[in-house]
């Protein structure tokens, strides 16, 4: 539903991410977790073992299969992938999957709290555990900067934009200055923004302050970056390699100079 005041907002100083004036304002929320990646672990079976014990632990929970007779590493593999698919306490954490030889741990949720200790024990020759790749949490997505959600991640995500727009890459809209991240403290850094995995209030219509890396005017056309440290989701009125132009639903309602805040009217479809 369009949010709608009836007097000018923040006439005087313009801050990113702030909306401007009285028109509605279409704002959506999504959620600060496209940019966090899944934990990966693991488990090769090595040479098969007859009637030998393989067990896989995950945050102190036993998953045991016995290898039997004439085992094999796939039929081993698959035994375990059964028997985890059989604890909800560890098949709630991680989906197993196989490989040549191996079970793939992938946590269900991205991020360190999807995060997961996995270890094993018994087994044959070679039968070892290794991680493949480390949780990391979504990165805090700054005020007033454009974001998108990409066709590999969650419709109800949104990240920075940090690749081309395209028809896989869909802009979402620019990031809503909102009181309740005012200034989010990041270690010995003060990054004012939306932490990771919170809602992102998302202007898709009407008017909003965002900066811009060179000078820009009512009848400049809309770029914005995709790459660049310090660079993303900022905007600029010409062509770049780093960046993308908006086509459609985006112009600028008031200019500013390089480095400044401008005012971007937004009507996306």
């Amino acid at each position: 539903m369009p949010f709608r005041t009836d007097y000018p907002l923040y006439p005087d100083t313009l801050v990113e991410g702030l909306l401007v004036d009285s028109i509605p304002h279409d704002i959506i929320t999504l959620s600060n977790n496209a940019s966090g990646v899944k934990q990966v672990a693991t488990v090769t079976v090595g040479t098969a073992a007859d009637a030998t014990v393989y067990s896989i632990i995950v945050d102190g929970v036993t998953v045991s299969v016995n290898s039997g007779a004439s085992a094999t590493a796939t039929t081993i593999r698959d035994a375990l992938i059964a028997a985890i698919k059989q604890s909800p306490l560890v098949y709630g954490k991680l989906i197993p999957t196989g490989g040549i030889g191996t079970v793939v741990l992938t946590a269900r949720n991205s991020g360190t709290p999807g995060g997961f200790t996995p270890t094993i024990s018994g087994g044959g020759t070679g039968y070892a555990i290794a991680a493949t790749t480390a949780a990391a949490d979504p990165t805090v997505i700054a005020f007033g900067r454009a974001l998108t959600t990409s066709s590999t991640e969650a419709a109800n995500t949104c990240r920075q934009i940090n690749a081309a727009l395209s028809g896989t890459n869909v802009l979402r809209g620019v990031s809503c200055r909102t009181n309740a991240f005012e200034t989010i403290g990041i270690g010995y850094t003060i990054i004012e923004g939306y932490p990771p995995r919170e809602a992102v209030n998302v202007v898709r219509r009407g008017r909003v302050a965002v900066r811009v890396q060179e000078a820009v005017t009512p009848l400049s056309a809309v770029w914005v970056y995709h790459t660049g440290a310090g660079l993303q989701g900022t905007f600029r009125a010409t062509t770049d390699a780093n960046a993308s132009q908006i086509s459609a639903g985006a112009s600028w309602f008031k200019g500013a100079s390089a480095g400044g805040l401008a005012v971007l009217e937004l009507n996306l479809p």
